[in-house]
């Protein structure tokens, strides 16, 4: 997935552009999970950890959703973009995925 980060470095079209942030998505999930794992004894033990009925979910059977909202409490990371391109973006996330995309140096035409 990481390979294919250089398709975007264009002008894209909405749709690419929605397939890029997939898969950015995708691969900062990814890390997530690799993360957590790496670092599995210490997420065994943090109260934070993400559980379910009182019964620790393992990294890789978390979501994005609840892999962002562990790491914005534990380190501090915004919340803000949605990265699965089926989710509803407001004006102001797809201002800031664009500021974001010319920070990294993609061009896009939306």
């Amino acid at each position: 997935m990481a390979n294919a980060l250089g398709l975007w470095n264009r002008k894209l079209t909405d749709g690419e552009l929605i397939l890029a942030w997939t898969n950015i998505g995708a691969i900062v999930e990814c890390l997530m999970k690799l993360f957590l794992s790496i670092y599995y004894e210490d997420y065994k033990k943090d109260i934070d950890a993400i559980k379910k009925k009182r019964l620790l979910i393992e990294p890789d059977s978390l979501n994005l959703k609840n892999l962002r909202t562990f790491f914005a409490k534990k380190f501090g990371f915004p919340m803000k973009i949605g990265m699965n391109g089926f989710f509803s973006f407001s004006i102001e996330e797809i201002q800031y995925m664009r500021l974001s995309l010319e920070k990294l140096g993609i061009q896009k035409n939306c």
